[in-house]
């Protein structure tokens, strides 16, 4: 079964003359991972609110793990990706009055699928969530119950990717991840992204502007008048 499949997907805004996106098929199994790349405007965001259900399509089939998202109402929808979907959004929409091991531990509130992958009390979820924040060099006392708007730009970044991973979801879905980290920060959160979704044999669906990260993914695509094509990676970081 394939973690991912989409087929003849055309999506356009409600007043909108143009499609945005107009996708044939796009097929990614379980455990790997697809980099993405487009300009801005490309509909790179918006195919990504559409694998996790937040948009739908105007016509065609997005199968998440087997279950089609248009069968699916707007409540289950959400569900199903509270369940099987992390999310690092390219703004991280982090909650502002809850503190930052709070955040992290969010979607274990809303799935208990997540919660029960960790283990069986909150105390587990606590220590898991403080693990994923250690791994990307955030285990300062003082920090994890600082708010998100007492942290830097970088800060909010890595505690969005912890949120997103916790509970280890099939998908992971990341908006332009990096954008606020310095390089050396970049190749270690990578790395840590790469790393959590292959010990679980995750999905991870990887947008960004910087195409040296591109080596890193086994596929990569680019967007660009609403169609997708797929390059090989050494061609596309020699671009």
């Amino acid at each position: 079964m394939d973690a991912i499949r989409i087929e003849n997907l055309k999506f356009k805004w409600p007043d909108a003359n143009d499609i945005l996106l107009d996708i044939d098929h796009l097929n990614l199994e379980k455990n790997t991972s697809l980099f993405i790349q487009g300009k801005s405007g490309s509909g790179k965001s918006t195919l990504l609110s559409l694998l996790a259900g937040i948009l739908t399509p105007n016509s065609g089939n997005i199968k998440i793990l087997g279950q089609n998202l248009n069968d699916l109402k707007s409540k289950n929808r959400d569900v199903f990706r509270a369940h099987h979907i992390g999310y690092i959004f390219q703004m991280f929409n982090l909650l502002p009055y809850l503190n930052v091991i709070e955040n992290v531990i969010l979607p274990c509130r809303f799935s208990r699928l997540r919660a029960e992958k960790i283990g069986s009390s909150e105390k587990d979820v606590e220590i898991e969530a403080r693990r994923l924040l250690k791994s990307v060099g955030l285990s300062d006392h003082e920090i994890l119950n600082k708010r998100p708007t007492e942290l830097s730009l970088g800060q909010q970044q890595r505690v969005a990717a912890c949120r997103a991973l916790i509970g280890s979801p099939e998908i992971l879905i990341a908006d332009e991840p990096t954008s606020a980290l310095d390089a050396h920060s970049q190749i270690d959160f990578l790395k840590l992204l790469l790393e959590e979704c292959s010990k679980n044999k995750a999905t991870l669906i990887f947008v960004s502007h910087d195409d040296r990260l591109a080596s890193n993914f086994t596929k990569v695509a680019h967007l660009d008048n609403g169609k997708m094509t797929f390059h090989n990676t050494k061609a596309l970081v020699e671009e």
